[in-house]
């Protein structure tokens, strides 16, 4: 949980999104809305889901990444937003996808030990 994109400092950077279409479910209202202001806290809170929809789907903010067999990609995933095309290969087989997941502090640190970083 947490909120969907986190900045630095509360106003910096964007630093970590949490964003997925298919596992949303709406956040409680406050404890002391009565019915209309709870309705309205559900309302507001669906049309800001669906203008960031508008916005995650627009081709001005996608990269598409063509990849050949034995291509790979890596991804912070939590800071870059992220999803894939369907497709078959020549064979008429599906895809095969290895995930492999590294922690944030894991990796700070190994760039820490190899210097990249003061």
């Amino acid at each position: 949980g947490g909120p969907v994109f986190e900045c630095g400092g509360g106003h910096g950077p964007v630093w970590r999104v949490r964003h997925n279409d298919l596992d949303r479910l709406p956040d409680l209202p406050p404890p002391e809305a009565d019915d209309d202001s709870a309705d309205r806290f559900h309302r507001d809170l669906w049309e800001a889901h669906r203008e960031l929809d508008v916005l995650l789907g627009s081709e001005e903010f996608r990269l598409v990444v063509s990849l050949q067999a034995g291509d790979a990609v890596l991804v912070a995933n939590q800071r870059c937003m992220h999803g894939r095309h369907s497709f078959e290969n020549d064979a008429g087989h599906s895809r095969a996808l290895t995930g492999c997941y590294v922690s944030q502090a894991d990796l700070d640190s190994r760039f820490r030990t190899l210097g990249y970083w003061c």
